[in-house]
C-alpha cells in the first residue's frame, strides 16, 4: 500500500518567481520609505539640514538606516497578516 502524497500548498514560497517578486516588492518598500523619510525630514527642518554638527549626523544616519528599518517592520506586518489570513486549517477542521 501505498502513502498518499501530500497535498500542496497553494502559496508556494520557493524558486526563482518567489525571489523575483520579493526583490521587486523589496525595493519597491525601499523607495517609498526613502520618499516617506524625506517627506518627514523636510517637515521638521523646512530651512534646511540643522546646524549644529552632532544633530547633523543623527539626522543623516536615521535617513540612511530608516528606510531600512521601516523594511522589517513593513516585513514583519505582512509575514503576519499571512499567517493570519492563509492560516491551513487542519484536517478535523479547527485552526
Amino acid at each position: 500500500m501505498t502513502k498518499p502524497a501530500k497535498a500542496r500548498s497553494h502559496a508556494r514560497r520557493d524558486g526563482c518567481g518567489f525571489l523575483i517578486g520579493t526583490s521587486v516588492f523589496t525595493c519597491l518598500f525601499l523607495v517609498i520609505n526613502g520618499v516617506v523619510l524625506t517627506a518627514v525630514y523636510q517637515w521638521f527642518y523646512p530651512g534646511g539640514p540643522p546646524e549644529r554638527t552632532q544633530e547633523a549626523k543623527v539626522v543623516q544616519i536615521l535617513l540612511f538606516i530608516g528606510p531600512v528599518l521601516l523594511l522589517f517592520v513593513e516585513w514583519s506586518v505582512i509575514d503576519l497578516l499571512v499567517q493570519r489570513w492563509f492560516v491551513r486549517k487542519k484536517e478535523d477542521g479547527t485552526e
